[in-house]
């Protein structure tokens, strides 16, 4: 593993290179936006029990871990996952749940590196999750080995002394906290 400030990357950090490389970069190195009006969604927003109830019905009875903290040395990154189902005479499960209803690019390779992290903590095969209110998304195996791969394209990046550019639409900059700041809206 390369060296960094910090012995392991934030898996939100992969997740905003996912959604804007700039983004991540300014995130890791640049000043911190203060956005009036704005607070952080409360962790764990789906209720314990429905978790459970949601879990076993996809087949996962192991035991429950709200909010689980993963840390993997191998990958060199560390996350909090909504919820963690601990393998039990079969796979465990990663459950992220996404209030907004919606997920994109971004929520996957979040939820594909938790569920790598996952297997690696314990040596066991694990099934990756994406709940909301329009229904259940499951992470592949390739969207696993390209968030691992995203890892290491993030590392780099954050790591350079420039922003690198944004590889997406650029309607993306308009919503962007960092818009004034960045080299690259508008090109």
């Amino acid at each position: 593993m390369e060296s960094s400030r910090y012995e392991a990357l934030p898996v939100n950090i992969v997740k905003e290179y996912a959604w804007c490389p700039a983004h991540a970069w300014f995130s890791w190195n640049g000043p911190k936006p203060v956005l009036p009006g704005f607070s952080r969604v409360p962790r764990g927003n789906l209720d314990p029990l429905e978790a459970k109830l949601i879990l076993e019905r996809l087949g996962h009875r192991g035991h429950i871990i709200m909010e689980a903290v993963l840390e993997d040395e191998v990958l060199g990154v560390r996350g909090r996952v909504d919820y963690l189902a601990e393998p039990d005479n079969g796979p465990g499960a990663v459950l992220e749940y996404k209030f907004r209803g919606i997920w994109g690019d971004a929520e996957i390779v979040q939820t594909a590196l938790y569920t790598v992290m996952a297997e690696h903590r314990y040596k066991a095969a694990f099934k990756g999750y994406i709940v909301s209110v329009s229904g259940v998304r499951v992470i592949t195996e390739e969207e696993k080995r390209e968030g691992v791969r995203l890892v290491y394209e993030a590392r780099r990046a954050i790591e350079g002394p420039e922003p690198p550019e944004p590889g997406h639409d650029l309607a993306r900059c308009r919503a962007c906290v960092y818009r004034r700041i960045c080299p690259w809206p508008g090109r």
